[in-house]
């Protein structure tokens, strides 16, 4: 298992193409699994170590340069892979938006409004569909990296004066760490 470089704002991966947008509505099938299990499992354990270093609370596939239907997110403590993950219902929308942060987006956070609940269906890597109701903080986590799938970034929420604020302390974090687009955890 190894630790990834996650994909930066203003890095070419960060804003995706029309094409790699459609390669991210394939779907994974048991049998790209079957073929060789390796990759998937391999990309998935490495996922979830990279969510583990950055102490973040999920974790898409394209974030990574991999453009799979593939998510870590943290759900009720625990790290929870899902493959093809599809949006069955949303509850409400939660009277309290939630403190996001992101990070392709480092040094930022932003209030984002989320439903109080989401009903989500996945796969698992041993081929088995669940479906999942979430409720609380998670169901924040688990919107945020779904929206990655889709080529939606936090950034994509806030327009105006907040989205220049926001961009402006991603910027300054960057600068401040003086590092390559691309940072790794030691």
């Amino acid at each position: 298992m190894s630790i990834l470089p996650v994909t930066q704002y203003r890095s070419k991966l960060a804003k995706l193409s029309d094409d790699e947008k459609d390669k991210l509505k394939i779907l994974i099938t048991q049998s790209d699994i079957y073929a060789d299990p390796a990759i998937h499992t391999d990309l998935a354990n490495d996922i979830m170590e990279t969510v583990r270093a950055y102490h973040a609370r999920g974790l898409a596939a394209n974030q990574v340069g991999s453009l799979v239907r593939m998510v870590v997110v943290t759900v009720e403590d625990n790290l929870t892979l899902m493959l093809n993950p599809v949006i069955d219902k949303t509850g409400d929308k939660s009277s309290m938006p939630y403190e996001e942060a992101c990070l392709s987006f480092p040094g930022a956070s932003t209030k984002v409004s989320r439903p109080d609940s989401v009903v989500v269906t996945y796969n698992t890597l041993e081929g088995d569909t669940l479906t999942e109701l979430i409720t609380g903080p998670d169901v924040s986590a688990v919107l945020h990296e779904l929206e990655h799938l889709d080529g939606i970034l936090i950034v994509n929420k806030l327009a105006g004066l907040a989205k220049r604020n926001f961009l402006r302390k991603v910027e300054k974090f960057q600068r401040k760490m003086r590092r390559p687009v691309t940072l790794h955890v030691q």
